[in-house]
């Protein structure tokens, strides 16, 4: 039996150039496979990407028009919002605007003020029942802007006593 060595050898050839063909095929293209893979997953994230920006940049252009509407009553609020804590001034007028109401103040607490500049003011008041809308104009006309928080009613011998919880605000 004769073995054909050119067959052989072609065929042996043929079967190399496939596993070649095969391996460099596998290997070359995988790389080039994560590749693409790669990139069009940085394409979808840098759409997203755009997409957030596009609407971040919608919320500023609201904001901007808000600011606008809103900075010609800058002036009002900076005259009831305080740009400093200047507490002594707040509790003088506090003071001040309750007493010309009518009530005389009984005891008077504030604190410190807390991390957001906000004053709690713990006040008793005695006065006539009918004038207690007088008391609450007062504190509502102070200059700087306050706010209620509770008021409580009890009598006292001939007085009544309003319990007064508010806070004031710093800017």
């Amino acid at each position: 039996m004769k073995i054909n060595t050119r067959f052989l050898g072609e065929r042996l050839l043929l079967t190399l150039t496939a596993v070649n063909v095969v391996f460099i095929g596998f290997f070359g293209v995988f790389k080039y496979a994560q590749a693409v893979v790669f990139k069009n997953k940085a394409i979808s994230d840098l759409q997203q990407l755009e997409k957030n920006l596009s609407q971040k940049q919608l919320q500023v252009e609201g904001a901007k028009q808000d600011f606008n509407t809103v900075a010609a009553y800058a002036p009002s609020f900076n005259a009831v919002i305080a740009s400093t804590k200047n507490i002594q001034n707040y509790l003088s007028n506090f003071i001040e605007n309750t007493s010309s109401s009518g009530f005389s103040i009984t005891s008077f607490t504030p604190s410190a003020p807390d991390a957001s500049g906000n004053v709690l003011v713990d006040a008793t008041f005695a006065g006539e029942t009918y004038e207690i809308h007088k008391l609450i104009q007062a504190i509502e006309s102070t200059k700087r802007l306050t706010k209620l928080n509770s008021v409580s009613i009890s009598e006292d011998n001939a007085y009544v006593n309003f319990l007064v919880l508010g806070e004031g605000f710093y800017d």
